[in-house]
Formats: structure tokens, C-alpha cells, sequence
């Protein structure tokens, strides 16, 4: 009875992770620090980088076009 046992090569489903984000959405951020999205917008700069709050390295793009910004920029903000 390989269906019962789990031997038929079906994965289990792994739990989601418990505890901080390794990465947050504009909208997560901007919640985080109280602000609105455009801030965070205004933060990453992105037109011209070398004006960020938001460092480029902290940062990066999905291939759908959304933004994802490191745990580690919301912690360097906070500590400012």
C-alpha cells in the first residue's frame, strides 16, 4: 500500500518558517516604519542611487517587476 505509506515519491509539504522575514514588500516596509509606500519609494531612489537610503545592494527586483528589500535595510534604518 504505497499510497498510505508515502513511498509513492509524493513530498510532503514544508511548513512555512516562523519568526522575521529574510525579506520584506514595499507595503511590509513602509508599515514596519510607519511611513507610506512613496517614501519607501523615495528611499530606494531608483533613478539615481548614488541619493538612496536604501542601498541598491539591500534590495532587489522579482521577475514580475516587484520590489523586495533585505531584513538587514529595515534593520539599518531602525538603528539610525
Amino acid at each position: 500500500m504505497t499510497w498510505m505509506d508515502g513511498s509513492a515519491g509524493h513530498r510532503r509539504r514544508r511548513k512555512p518558517k516562523r519568526g522575521k522575514p529574510m525579506s520584506y514588500s514595499v507595503t511590509q516596509f513602509a508599515a514596519a516604519l510607519a511611513v507610506t509606500r512613496q517614501t519607501v519609494y523615495k528611499y530606494l531612489s531608483l533613478g539615481n542611487p548614488d541619493d538612496a537610503v536604501i542601498s541598491p545592494a539591500d534590495w532587489y527586483k522579482l521577475p514580475g517587476g516587484a520590489i523586495r528589500i533585505k531584513a538587514r535595510a529595515l534593520a539599518k534604518i531602525m538603528d539610525e
